[in-house]
């Protein structure tokens, strides 16, 4: 159905793919105005695909998407949202990302199968190998309204990101290390303290002395007191 200039080709998801009638017009434009269908319609699938590719990371992220559009000027994917500055630079990667996929896989079948003979699947071929690459280079160029404008800083914010987090694992494994330390100063202090108080107990209640001693020194003492009580009879008598 036609509205507002836009053709719904078909939904991903519950998105609407329209395609504005303008589209044509900068397909032939885009591809320096060849004279090629094929190459017209190569062109519309990769736009289709990188304002997909944008749509895949919205929903990776919980926002929504509202449209994917194709039309004179390229595309764009339409969504809502309160992304972070990472989630937004990480959804620009989207559409390059997705294009990026397809060249690897068009390269390979090329290297493996070779070029196709049939000239409309050569001009596809063309279209999903070069021209997409011009297109991906194209698109990370850093100005906007390009996508490179709000893809590069992703970068940045990733290696702010790293060193954070190192400097929050070197704060929290010295406070692992600053406590540990507080831990076994305190099981320290119990010990010493536990040590202290037993031999408090043992000074005041002092350990009983063995029978055998025992009866060692009652010898002793009677055999003195013996001895002296020999002495002083002794003595009497002189």
């Amino acid at each position: 159905m036609l509205s507002s200039g836009y053709l719904t080709i078909g939904r991903v998801r519950g998105a609407p793919v329209r395609v504005h009638w303008s589209a044509p017009i900068g397909a032939i434009a885009f591809t320096g105005f060849s004279l090629s269908p094929a190459l017209w319609a190569g062109w519309i699938f990769l736009v289709i695909l990188h304002e997909l590719g944008h749509a895949a990371l919205v929903r990776r992220y919980g926002h929504e998407v509202v449209a994917v559009r194709v039309h004179a000027f390229g595309g764009d994917c339409q969504w809502a949202g309160e992304p972070t500055r990472a989630e937004d630079a990480a959804i620009a990667w989207g559409g390059v990302l997705a294009q990026a996929l397809l060249w690897v896989a068009a390269t390979i079948l090329i290297a493996v199968l070779g070029m196709p003979s049939s000239p409309v699947l050569w001009t596809l071929a063309v279209t999903f190998t070069a021209t997409n690459g011009r297109m991906i280079l194209f698109n990370l160029l850093p100005i906007p309204p390009l996508d490179g404008h709000r893809a590069w800083p992703l970068l940045k914010i990733l290696w702010d990101a790293r060193k954070e987090k190192r400097a929050y694992l070197r704060e929290r494994a010295e406070r692992t290390r600053r406590k540990d330390r507080e831990i076994a100063q305190a099981n320290a202090h119990v010990a010493t303290e536990k040590q202290l108080s037993a031999w408090d107990e043992a000074e005041q209640d002092p350990p009983e002395m063995p029978p055998e001693v025992k009866a060692m020194l009652d010898r002793i003492t009677d055999e003195v007191g013996r001895e002296q009580r020999a002495k002083r009879e002794q003595e009497r008598r002189r």
